[in-house]
């Protein structure tokens, strides 16, 4: 596992200290107030982003009428992409990571359009690079500690517990600094460099959803830290609220979604744990069913994809396309002054991705 020059006991060369220009890459879909207030805390961070790219992903409720009516398309710092369709948040977010390694920015500070970061966010995340690192390639993310709107924790990683050969683990090797070494991060509020993309590639498309952004981290972590930043916190405001459950949820087309929580689930275990994780995931997997079967609304409906998601998980193998060009077609608005030649050919540059069914 790479350790970085103070885990190390190596002298800091502050020559080599880089920041770069750094692009908020936001993915909004069907919450036209949610991603209002995303971008009003992106744009009064006391250090702004250079530019904000925020993907529609094919939303229904008015986004880009209200996006309007509040003055953020003619805003020169936003970039806004339209999908025609939703393409899936693992889509959503491939497609942004490839418009921002196409405009050569340095760093890609990465949120859904329910993450409200705090004020000095982003500073936080840049000031712990700086502080701790000789160059970006010592790190795979920098991620923000998350809150739910009361205050409570949320989102909460895994600190990386895995030992080096004949050592105790080093998770924490940077705590006195405000650093935790982690295995994995949701992508709500994390400072990426440019050299994780170039070297690991995007999400991948065919996850779909849930898990899609554990997958990209967990391939990162592998061979790069990651750290949680203890100074950065973001509010992370889900539309919903209790536990993510498909034994819960009410709307039949979201329960069709759980297929993908399912099979990712398995995937996630048996790729980058043990195939003992994944049958224990298996057993409450069945547990789950057995459970669905006794509820009054959609039993056979839950218990069904309950079942196919799982037994799916075990035969799943996600193609991971290169970086390079977006995938999907999609539109794009720049606000006057607000974009360069290149900038405005990105979305045209669209190439062929693995079919996503839904």
């Amino acid at each position: 596992m790479q350790q970085n020059c103070l885990e190390t006991g190596e002298s800091l060369d502050k020559s080599l200290r880089f920041d770069g220009q750094v692009i908020a890459l936001i993915v909004t879909y069907n919450r036209k107030d949610l991603v209002c207030s995303c971008l009003q805390a992106c744009l009064a961070q006391s250090e702004t982003p250079d530019h904000i790219f925020l993907l529609d992903n094919g939303s229904t409720d008015g986004t880009k009428e209200r996006l309007q009516a509040a003055g953020f398309l003619k805003d020169p710092r936003i970039t806004y992409f339209s999908m025609r369709r939703n393409i899936g948040p693992a889509g959503a977010f491939d497609q942004l990571f490839r418009l921002a390694w196409m405009s050569n920015c340095d760093w890609m500070w990465v949120m859904d359009d329910d993450v409200i970061p705090t004020k000095s966010a982003l500073q936080e995340l840049k000031a712990a690079f700086r502080e701790n690192f000789a160059a970006p390639e010592e790190i795979g993310l920098l991620a923000s500690v998350n809150v739910s709107g009361d205050g409570l924790a949320n989102n909460v990683p895994e600190i990386d517990m895995r030992r080096p050969p004949g050592q105790e683990p080093i998770w924490g090797g940077l705590l006195s600094r405000g650093l935790i070494r982690i295995r994995w991060s949701t992508l709500s509020s994390v400072l990426i460099p440019r050299s994780t993309i170039t070297k690991f590639g995007s999400c991948s498309p065919v996850l779909w959803g849930s898990g899609s952004d554990i997958d990209f981290t967990l391939r990162i972590g592998k061979e790069v830290p990651m750290y949680l930043v203890g100074k950065s916190e973001a509010k992370h405001l889900r539309n919903v609220t209790g536990t993510y459950s498909i034994l819960t949820e009410a709307d039949a087309a979201r329960i069709k979604s759980f297929f993908y929580h399912y099979r990712n689930n398995v995937y996630l275990r048996l790729n980058y744990y043990s195939f003992i994780k994944a049958i224990l995931f298996t057993g409450k997997a069945i547990t789950h069913a057995i459970r669905a079967l006794a509820d009054k609304e959609y039993p056979l409906l839950r218990a069904r994809i309950i079942l196919a998601g799982t037994a799916s998980g075990f035969f799943f193998r996600p193609a991971l396309k290169p970086i390079g060009p977006p995938c999907f077609p999609m539109e794009q608005d720049i606000a006057p002054g607000g974009g360069s030649s290149s900038l405005a050919s990105l979305s045209k540059g669209a190439v062929g991705c693995p079919e996503l069914h839904r």
